[in-house]
């Protein structure tokens, strides 16, 4: 991760990273090789003054309605 947050500071400037999201995967385990319990999505914004987020409507709980295998 920090390699990948390295390169998107040099392409869109550090002062425009906006968050770095951190989440638990659901399968973890596998025989074939180590295992990744998490994943990131590092945000970025071309410019830190125009960002838009929206609030997500409903959370997504494990074995609820859209919580798929």
């Amino acid at each position: 991760m920090h390699l990948v947050r390295a390169l998107m500071g040099e392409v869109f400037s550090a002062s425009n990273h906006f968050a770095t999201v951190v989440f638990e995967k659901t399968t973890r385990f596998t025989d074939q090789r180590m295992s990744c319990v998490y994943d990131c999505l590092v945000w970025y914004a071309r410019n830190i003054e125009h960002i838009k987020y929206r609030q997500l409507y409903q959370p997504k709980g494990i074995g609820l309605e859209g919580a798929g295998v």
